[in-house]
């Protein structure tokens, strides 16, 4: 929707009637804090246990456990960014993010999901527990769909939902249940007739 211009800055800036203090914008940029928060602790981790200085865009006073895993806080998300209002800053920063994760991952012994890490949590009690590379990108995945259901609503609020994807912010699971009920009814379908079809030759 932001490569061919269904969804440009003014749309990204408007606020939502139905979901308070909500503009398209800012569940895009929630969405990439999220995937730019993974991916720089373990660039800034890969970093400081090579000796070399991160390239991360966002700076922590402590990205290695006592266990010497990398650590992961995703309550150090960034607020009031161009992506929230710019369609091209918002477009730059998915393609670059989508280029991380598909480096981080192309691992030649397929094992790149099973890279052991730190999630910290402030609840608002400091909480530390044991998770996986591939434990995260899922659990980010399925987070994204959550914002991107929501930014939907105000899509159909601005009168553009129908121009967008039908996969669009909807879970895996339901996508799965709706093939199947798809097909289900198909078979329902066909049976009805061929029963039909029975009858009138009696």
């Amino acid at each position: 929707m932001l490569r061919t211009g269904i969804v440009g800055d003014e749309k990204l800036a408007v606020k939502s009637r139905n979901v308070a203090g909500s503009t398209v914008g800012k569940h895009l940029r929630h969405v990439l804090d999220h995937f730019r928060l993974l991916l720089d602790a373990l660039d800034e981790h890969s970093a400081n246990s090579s000796g070399g200085t991160a390239s991360s865009s966002s700076s922590s006073s402590s990205s290695t456990s006592e266990q010497g895993l990398p650590i992961v806080d995703y309550d150090r998300r960034s607020r009031s960014l161009p992506i929230e209002t710019s369609a091209s800053e918002a477009l730059a920063e998915f393609e670059r993010t989508q280029h991380r994760i598909s480096s981080l991952l192309d691992s030649p012994d397929g094992t790149a999901l099973d890279r052991p890490l730190i999630l910290r949590a402030t609840t608002p009690i400091l909480q530390e527990f044991h998770s996986t590379l591939g434990r995260e990108v899922w659990f980010i995945a399925l987070h994204s769909i959550h914002h991107f259901a929501l930014a939907r609503v105000i899509l159909n609020e601005l009168g553009v939902e129908e121009s967008i994807s039908k996969e669009f912010g909807v879970a895996p699971s339901t996508l799965v249940f709706r093939e199947w009920s798809k097909a289900q009814k198909s078979d329902d379908q066909a049976r009805v007739s061929q029963s039909g079809g029975e009858r009138s030759k009696l």
